[in-house]
């Protein structure tokens, strides 16, 4: 029963401290016996690294992208040729 308690708040995304407080362990390594840690769990983690790290290659690309064009005295916005 702690065993999946303590593994549902690191699920929920409760910080170790947190539960090592809920649990009233005194040793953070006592809570560590307790987790389970699922491969879809590692595999959630890394998708949430893998996005932080696109959306930020993103953002430096049109803030690059954004510095050249106002030093050309361009625009983002290309007006519409009929």
């Amino acid at each position: 029963m702690r065993r999946m308690a303590i593994t549902n708040l690191v699920k929920a995304g409760v910080d170790l401290p947190t539960i090592q407080k809920i649990s009233g362990h005194k040793r953070l390594a006592m809570v560590m016996r307790y987790v389970e840690v699922h491969w879809t769990h590692i595999d959630d983690a890394k998708a949430a690294i893998d996005t932080a790290f696109l959306i930020r290659l993103h953002q430096n690309y049109t803030l690059r992208q954004g510095r050249r064009l106002r030093q050309e005295g361009g625009s983002f916005l290309k007006p519409v040729e009929k």
